[in-house]
């Protein structure tokens, strides 16, 4: 079922699109995993930016 509690039209293994998005985000994931640690090592000694430095 999907995450809305209805049946997949096209049931989910079967999908290649979804496959092939599955594996890039894995992808991404691994080849961004030195910035992320940083990024959230920088996060956990400096704390998040105050406010006004935020862009949204």
């Amino acid at each position: 079922m999907g995450p809305t509690g209805r049946r997949w039209s096209v049931p989910r293994r079967q999908c290649a699109h979804c496959r092939a998005s599955v594996i890039r985000a894995k992808r991404r994931k691994a080849e961004n995993k030195a910035a992320i640690e940083s990024s959230n090592s920088y996060v956990v000694r400096h704390g998040l930016p105050p406010d006004t430095y935020r862009q949204f």
